[in-house]
């Protein structure tokens, strides 16, 4: 499921004759805070999710102002020069000087979505059945009971084993057991949730902005079908 949002950046030492500095904090608190546009360009390329883990860019400022965004190693097919585009875009947004004030020189290598899942990939396992009302009602005291959210979002992704579904009148009450429910239990609930209109129930108990990216990660695709 979805991971912590991180990011990785890679500094290259300058020679010592070069006035070249790394990036200050607020330079990558920029790049991470754009991590929801980062992740719109990896949906429109059609890419799998496997291929941004590594996926660098090399960022280098003059005068102020982002001068270059490439990409740090080779990166070929059809549909990198337009990924390239789309995510150049995002970080000279994310890094212009009316924002926040750039270093002069800099030079560093950003890789945005090192953590990058998209919720319904692989397609989960089909299930063998659905939950009655009573099996939902058990899962919910026993996610109730557990410590932390952490448990409870580790107890759902064993669900989707367990090869039986949760109906989707069962949602609100499942998200209700946790403290603060996320984009990760969102994309939990998708992979094990079974009946009509699985998406709409699952993101009506998150926060806006993680019910957004729930939409936009799955493709609109959320739910599991019994066969």
């Amino acid at each position: 499921m979805l991971a912590v949002l991180s990011a990785v950046v890679l500094l290259h030492p300058p020679p010592a004759s070069a006035r070249v500095l790394p990036p200050d904090t607020r330079m990558i608190e920029a790049l991470q805070a754009a991590r929801p546009s980062f992740e719109r360009c990896a949906l429109d390329s059609g890419l799998a999710e496997t291929a941004f883990h590594t996926l660098a860019l090399r960022i280098e400022t003059e005068g102020h102002r982002v001068a270059r965004v490439v990409w740090s190693q080779p990166f070929v097919g059809p549909r990198v020069p337009p990924l390239l585009a789309c995510m150049r875009t995002i970080v000279r947004v994310a890094l212009r000087p009316r924002r926040l004030h750039v270093r002069a020189s800099v030079r560093f290598t950003f890789v945005p979505l090192p953590d990058l899942d998209f919720p319904m990939q692989p397609a989960p396992a089909a299930p063998s059945r659905v939950m009655s009302a009573a099996e939902a009602e058990q899962l919910r005291v026993e996610l109730a009971a557990l410590p932390d959210d952490a448990a409870r979002l580790a107890r759902l992704n064993a669900q989707e084993s367990a090869g039986v579904a949760i109906p989707t009148d069962a949602v609100a009450s499942i998200e209700a057991t946790f403290r603060a429910p996320d984009l990760r239990v969102g994309g939990a609930l998708c992979r094990v949730v079974s009946g009509p209109r699985a998406l709409v129930r699952v993101t009506r108990g998150l926060p806006g902005p993680d019910a957004r990216r729930l939409r936009a990660l799955t493709r609109g695709r959320c739910g599991v079908a019994v066969p």
